[in-house]
């Protein structure tokens, strides 16, 4: 597994335990953000992981983003990418993952 994708996986479960903490199911998020629930069941199992998504469900549970963001120590030395690997959505997305792992 690449870092990139244990990083989709840590995103996820950070997910799932602020929307638990806020007594919200994956419905009501998916309503919210006007997606079916199984985009919240996806992006929760570190599946079509996007910053944007991410970023809608930071907002509507009013955290940080960063309380999201799962520190990268875990993540190992495996490659960020692979030929294997999920598509990165965008490029926004590629510089973040980008500076998220630069410090290592």
């Amino acid at each position: 597994m690449t870092r990139y994708q244990q990083l989709c996986v840590q995103l996820g479960q950070q997910a799932r335990t602020a929307r638990r903490a806020h007594g919200k199911s994956q419905q009501d998020l998916a309503d919210k953000m006007d997606v079916q629930r199984i985009t919240i069941s996806n992006l929760e199992r570190g599946k079509h992981v996007s910053l944007r998504r991410v970023l809608q469900i930071a907002d509507l549970l009013q955290i940080d983003i960063v309380d999201l963001i799962p520190s990268s120590k875990g993540l190992g030395k495996a490659p960020i990418s692979t030929p294997d690997a999920p598509v990165v959505e965008n490029q926004r997305d590629q510089e973040f993952l980008d500076q998220l792992f630069k410090s290592e």
